[in-house]
């Protein structure tokens, strides 16, 4: 008698254990993410929690340094940046002992605004010279140092050096706003600022490299992001930390999946993770 209580006892325990199990349709997962592609991914989590009503997604805005920060001190178990780790934050990690699975989530690119007065293009060497400070006719305009925008710049363009004779905003709405007061200024944002912006226009630039005798130029479209044709084209990253399968996983697979990419591509993002088809 004895033996059959402690074995129905052992089921109950069990049975009790089950059913508080994480999958990746249940459970809660909070993402911390960068406030490039947050519109998009707090809709895909709202999609999400209803298509499986036992899971529970919250989205955090924050800056793309935060959003790593917060994965590399343990503190999230998936986290969405527009730009690649650095060499400080992967020694972080490493020292941690934090594995880390990186997931490519969606193209974007940083536009280039100015007033309507301003050349329609741009070539890309006029552009960093501008940045630098060579050219002094025009002032540019970045978010914050902690911005996505900014650190892509920083790391991608200027080898980890900072832009220092560049102005900064508090973000890229209070670059907008800067522009817009002063036209010897150009603002440089998130393709998501850029896309519905109807005050300033979109200045196309010129290729990074140039391969004909002459300069070709390129607007900021998904279409040219996918390809990698538009010069400041990023790529958005999921980091995902968690040591199990659960819903952190089940959110980042979602995200990369059909439903995700096609609704990036209705965002006017590229989709990075499925191929579909983009038109002009």
């Amino acid at each position: 008698m004895k033996q059959l209580l402690s074995v129905l006892l052992a089921v109950l325990l069990l049975a009790g254990c089950s059913e508080k199990l994480e999958t990746p349709t249940k459970g809660k997962a909070e993402v911390f993410c960068d406030e490039t592609v947050y519109p998009l991914v707090a809709v895909l989590a709202d999609t999400f929690n209803v298509l499986y009503p036992e899971a529970r997604i919250t989205v955090k805005r924050v800056n793309a340094r935060e959003a790593i920060a917060r994965l590399v001190n343990g503190e999230s178990e998936v986290s969405i940046a527009a730009r690649a780790m650095n060499s400080e934050e992967d020694s972080a990690l490493s020292i941690n002992k934090t594995d880390y699975k990186t997931v490519k989530f969606v193209y974007d690119g940083i536009a280039v605004l100015a007033g309507f007065d301003f050349p329609n293009v741009i070539s890309f060497d006029s552009l960093l010279a501008i940045l630098d400070g060579r050219n002094t006719s025009v002032k540019p305009v970045l978010p914050e140092k902690n911005s996505s925008v900014y650190e892509f710049l920083k790391y991608d363009i200027f080898g980890g050096q900072d832009i220092e004779k560049a102005e900064t905003a508090e973000n890229d709405s209070a670059v907008i706003a800067s522009v817009l007061k002063d036209k010897n200024k150009i603002g440089l944002v998130s393709w998501l600022y850029a896309v519905s912006e109807t005050r300033l226009k979109r200045i196309e630039i010129g290729a990074r490299e140039q391969i004909r005798a002459e300069n070709i130029y390129f607007q900021p479209h998904p279409g040219f992001f996918v390809q990698n044709l538009y010069p400041l084209t990023r790529l958005v990253y999921i980091y995902l930390a968690e040591v199990n399968i659960g819903t952190a996983s089940g959110f980042a697979t979602f995200l990369a999946g059909n439903i995700g990419q096609s609704m990036a591509l209705e965002y006017q993002f590229g989709p990075a993770a499925v191929p579909v088809k983009i038109r002009e």
